[in-house]
Protein backbone atom coordinates (compact mmCIF):
# COMPACT_ATOMS: atom_id res chain seq x y z
CA UNK A 1 0.00 0.00 0.00
CA UNK A 2 2.75 2.36 0.86
CA UNK A 3 4.56 1.55 -2.30
CA UNK A 4 1.83 2.24 -4.48
CA UNK A 5 0.62 5.82 -2.42
CA UNK A 6 4.54 7.23 -2.88
CA UNK A 7 4.12 5.50 -6.97
CA UNK A 8 1.61 7.69 -7.34
CA UNK A 9 3.07 10.62 -5.77
CA UNK A 10 5.70 9.97 -7.74
CA UNK A 11 4.09 10.04 -10.74
CA UNK A 12 2.38 13.47 -9.98
CA UNK A 13 5.53 15.12 -9.32
CA UNK A 14 7.21 13.51 -12.94
CA UNK A 15 4.12 15.05 -14.18
CA UNK A 16 4.34 18.64 -12.61
CA UNK A 17 7.94 18.47 -13.85
CA UNK A 18 6.79 17.59 -17.24
CA UNK A 19 4.46 19.96 -17.70
CA UNK A 20 6.90 23.12 -16.27
CA UNK A 21 8.57 25.38 -18.49
CA UNK A 22 12.18 26.04 -19.15
CA UNK A 23 11.75 28.35 -16.80
CA UNK A 24 8.77 27.38 -14.23
CA UNK A 25 7.36 30.23 -11.85
CA UNK A 26 7.55 29.83 -8.17
CA UNK A 27 4.10 28.51 -7.51
CA UNK A 28 5.44 25.15 -9.76
CA UNK A 29 8.46 25.21 -7.54
CA UNK A 30 6.47 25.21 -4.49
CA UNK A 31 3.88 22.88 -5.18
CA UNK A 32 6.83 20.28 -5.97
CA UNK A 33 8.34 21.23 -2.91
CA UNK A 34 5.15 20.70 -1.31
CA UNK A 35 4.67 17.07 -2.83
CA UNK A 36 8.27 15.99 -2.33
CA UNK A 37 8.01 16.54 1.33
CA UNK A 38 4.86 14.81 1.60
CA UNK A 39 6.45 11.72 0.20
CA UNK A 40 9.28 11.80 2.26
CA UNK A 41 6.47 11.78 5.24
CA UNK A 42 4.97 8.38 4.14
CA UNK A 43 7.95 7.03 4.89
CA UNK A 44 7.07 7.67 8.52
CA UNK A 45 3.43 6.93 8.57
CA UNK A 46 2.38 4.23 10.99
CA UNK A 47 -1.39 3.84 11.24
CA UNK A 48 -2.67 4.17 15.02
CA UNK A 49 -4.71 0.81 14.63
CA UNK A 50 -1.03 -1.16 15.01
CA UNK A 51 -1.18 -0.39 18.85
CA UNK A 52 -4.52 -2.20 19.02
CA UNK A 53 -4.46 -4.82 16.57
CA UNK A 54 -2.09 -8.17 16.74
CA UNK A 55 -2.96 -9.15 12.95
CA UNK A 56 -0.45 -5.53 11.87
CA UNK A 57 2.51 -6.26 13.94
CA UNK A 58 5.14 -8.97 14.25
CA UNK A 59 6.11 -9.56 18.39
CA UNK A 60 9.42 -8.99 19.75
CA UNK A 61 10.98 -10.39 23.06
CA UNK A 62 13.83 -9.48 24.29
CA UNK A 63 17.11 -10.55 23.23
CA UNK A 64 15.59 -11.87 20.45
CA UNK A 65 17.31 -10.04 17.24
CA UNK A 66 15.73 -9.24 13.43
CA UNK A 67 18.32 -8.84 10.88
CA UNK A 68 18.06 -7.84 7.59
CA UNK A 69 21.28 -9.26 5.26
CA UNK A 70 21.86 -8.74 1.87
CA UNK A 71 20.70 -6.06 1.11
CA UNK A 72 17.12 -6.93 1.80
CA UNK A 73 15.57 -3.94 3.81
CA UNK A 74 13.08 -2.21 1.52
CA UNK A 75 10.25 -1.99 4.44
CA UNK A 76 10.21 -3.92 7.41
CA UNK A 77 7.19 -5.45 8.82
CA UNK A 78 5.64 -3.37 12.17
CA UNK A 79 7.23 -5.04 15.31
CA UNK A 80 5.47 -4.47 18.71
CA UNK A 81 7.10 -4.68 21.99
CA UNK A 82 6.17 -4.59 25.68
CA UNK A 83 9.14 -2.89 27.42
CA UNK A 84 6.65 -3.14 30.69
CA UNK A 85 8.47 -0.63 33.41
CA UNK A 86 11.49 -0.51 32.32
CA UNK A 87 13.07 1.68 29.29
CA UNK A 88 13.18 0.23 26.28
CA UNK A 89 16.82 -0.73 25.98
CA UNK A 90 18.25 -1.38 22.46
CA UNK A 91 20.95 -2.21 20.42
CA UNK A 92 21.07 -1.55 16.59
CA UNK A 93 24.04 -3.23 14.33
CA UNK A 94 24.90 -1.77 11.10
CA UNK A 95 27.31 -3.14 8.69
CA UNK A 96 30.76 -1.42 7.27
CA UNK A 97 29.11 0.33 4.20
CA UNK A 98 26.99 2.40 6.65
CA UNK A 99 26.94 5.66 5.95
CA UNK A 100 26.99 5.00 2.33
CA UNK A 101 23.69 2.96 2.12
CA UNK A 102 20.10 3.63 3.19
CA UNK A 103 18.57 2.72 6.44
CA UNK A 104 16.15 4.34 8.84
CA UNK A 105 14.76 3.07 11.97
CA UNK A 106 11.78 4.32 12.89
CA UNK A 107 10.26 4.00 16.92
CA UNK A 108 7.09 4.81 18.06
CA UNK A 109 5.28 4.63 21.66
CA UNK A 110 1.71 3.83 21.68
CA UNK A 111 0.74 6.57 24.56
CA UNK A 112 -2.54 6.68 26.73
CA UNK A 113 -4.89 8.35 25.84
CA UNK A 114 -6.67 6.38 22.48
CA UNK A 115 -2.74 4.97 21.74
CA UNK A 116 -2.04 8.24 20.04
CA UNK A 117 1.73 7.58 18.77
CA UNK A 118 4.28 9.54 20.07
CA UNK A 119 7.74 9.33 18.09
CA UNK A 120 11.08 8.81 19.20
CA UNK A 121 13.53 11.41 18.69
CA UNK A 122 16.97 12.83 19.14
CA UNK A 123 15.75 14.47 22.45
CA UNK A 124 14.54 11.26 23.86
CA UNK A 125 17.09 9.03 22.75
CA UNK A 126 20.13 8.33 24.53
CA UNK A 127 23.11 6.14 22.92
CA UNK A 128 26.08 5.19 24.14
CA UNK A 129 27.50 6.03 20.82
CA UNK A 130 25.93 8.01 17.45
CA UNK A 131 22.21 8.92 18.04
CA UNK A 132 19.10 7.94 17.19
CA UNK A 133 19.40 9.40 13.63
CA UNK A 134 23.01 9.12 13.17
CA UNK A 135 24.23 5.06 13.91
CA UNK A 136 27.42 3.65 13.78
CA UNK A 137 29.42 2.12 11.13
CA UNK A 138 30.34 -1.64 11.38
CA UNK A 139 29.22 -1.70 14.84
CA UNK A 140 26.61 -1.95 17.65
CA UNK A 141 25.04 1.41 19.63
CA UNK A 142 23.37 0.79 22.47
CA UNK A 143 20.18 3.32 23.34
CA UNK A 144 17.68 3.92 25.72
CA UNK A 145 14.12 5.28 26.11
CA UNK A 146 12.87 5.79 29.48
CA UNK A 147 9.95 8.03 28.75
CA UNK A 148 8.69 4.65 26.49
CA UNK A 149 8.46 2.61 29.67
CA UNK A 150 4.58 1.37 30.42
CA UNK A 151 3.50 1.63 27.19
CA UNK A 152 3.89 -0.32 23.95
CA UNK A 153 6.83 0.03 21.10
CA UNK A 154 6.18 0.10 17.49
CA UNK A 155 9.09 0.29 15.54
CA UNK A 156 10.33 -0.65 11.54
CA UNK A 157 12.97 -0.15 9.62
CA UNK A 158 13.55 0.61 5.84
CA UNK A 159 15.88 1.79 3.50
CA UNK A 160 13.90 5.65 2.86
CA UNK A 161 14.70 8.88 4.00
CA UNK A 162 18.54 8.91 2.99
CA UNK A 163 19.83 10.33 -0.35
CA UNK A 164 21.59 6.81 -1.31
CA UNK A 165 19.19 4.40 -2.82
CA UNK A 166 20.54 0.98 -2.02
CA UNK A 167 20.12 -0.80 1.20
CA UNK A 168 22.70 -1.26 3.78
CA UNK A 169 23.68 -5.06 3.35
CA UNK A 170 23.27 -6.32 7.16
CA UNK A 171 21.13 -4.32 10.02
CA UNK A 172 20.49 -5.93 13.49
CA UNK A 173 17.95 -4.23 15.90
CA UNK A 174 17.40 -6.15 19.71
CA UNK A 175 15.90 -5.16 22.29
CA UNK A 176 17.69 -5.65 25.50
CA UNK A 177 16.96 -5.93 29.31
Amino acid sequence: MKRKIRNIFLAISLSICISCESDPGPSALEGLTFILAFINTIGNYVPPSVCVDPNQTVPLSVNSPVTFSGGSLEFSPYYIYDPGSNPLNYEFTLSADYPSCAVRLVIFSCTSPNNALLEASNATVSCDSGSYSTHVSNGTQSCSIPSFANNKVILFMNKYGSSFSNPCDTVTFKTVP
